[in-house]
């Protein structure tokens, strides 16, 4: 799953993961809400979602493994600025009301532009998702900021793989700098034990 997803991105990378990861839907846009998920195996429905009326494209993805069902909602929740800060939390409501209806295995992956430690995290923690960061990841994390002068103040995690009920991680890791303001993250996701 790729977020702010331009049209540059998209020519760029579109080519390149066509082989190797050819179910696809890509969404560019040339703000910071652009998204594209690649897959290698066909997914059962993908949903365009926009949570609160925000105007941001959110998705849910889902999968069949096996006998099971996985849905992967890829969110880039908007920033809490000032400005936007109950939009934020608008967004964050309404994905909680709708996780709380999910019948199948769930993970939540993107940028959430807020921290594991927060009240928000929180609220997801008791609604039973936790960071495959603090399940197999180690040491801090960051994954913002890289760019400009900010790059030189200790980072934060703000971009985060959560699992839900009866899933979990045996390896969660930041990547390089790949020219974004954020860095990627992975997490190897596999059923957990009953």
């Amino acid at each position: 799953m790729l977020q702010e997803y331009t049209p540059k991105w998209r020519s760029f990378l579109s080519r390149r993961l066509t082989e190797a990861l050819p179910v696809r839907y890509e969404r560019a846009r040339t703000d910071d809400f652009g998204i594209a998920v690649f897959s290698r195996s066909a997914w059962v429905r993908i949903e365009r979602l926009e949570l609160s009326f925000s105007g941001t494209p959110q998705l849910r993805v889902e999968y069949r493994l096996e006998d099971t069902s996985i849905v992967l909602y890829a969110l880039h929740l908007i920033p809490p600025t000032l400005a936007r800060y109950t939009q934020h939390r608008a967004e964050f409501a309404d994905l909680l009301r709708r996780i709380g209806k999910e019948e199948h295995r769930t993970v939540l992956v993107g940028d959430f532009n807020f921290v594991d430690h927060s009240a928000l995290a929180s609220a997801l923690h008791e609604s039973g998702f936790y960071d495959a960061h603090g399940i197999a990841g180690c040491g801090r994390g960051e994954t913002w900021p890289v760019n400009n002068w900010l790059r030189h103040v200790p980072g934060i995690r703000i971009d985060h793989v959560y699992l839900g009920r009866g899933l979990t991680s045996t390896a969660s890791w930041v990547g390089g700098h790949t020219g974004s303001d954020h860095l990627p993250v992975g997490s190897t996701v596999v059923l957990a034990n009953p």
